[in-house]
């Protein structure tokens, strides 16, 4: 669903990223299986995990958001960068 997420924020990003043949597992996967812990700081992580935890769709339609606002931030680095690179 990350994937979904991003098409419809960023369609050119998405497509490139598909393009590139980057999917979403290959950035995702830290930040998902982790709840973030290991990319933010500590007082960062709580606030998350509260937002997290306290959506009561329950944690993955935000933590789609939140790995999508991710891509989006590095997304300079991103469209100038060939499938190794992306993948890095």
């Amino acid at each position: 669903h990350i994937d979904e997420v991003l098409q419809q924020a960023d369609p050119l990003l998405w497509q490139h990223l598909v393009e590139q043949s980057a999917p979403p597992m290959c950035y995702s996967a830290r930040w998902t299986t982790t709840l973030l812990a290991q990319d933010l700081e500590m007082p960062d992580v709580l606030r998350c995990w509260d937002c997290l935890i306290g959506d009561l769709a329950g944690p993955r339609p935000m933590l789609h958001f939140v790995c999508v606002a991710r891509v989006i931030r590095i997304r300079k680095q991103l469209m100038s960068s060939e499938e190794a690179e992306c993948l890095e």
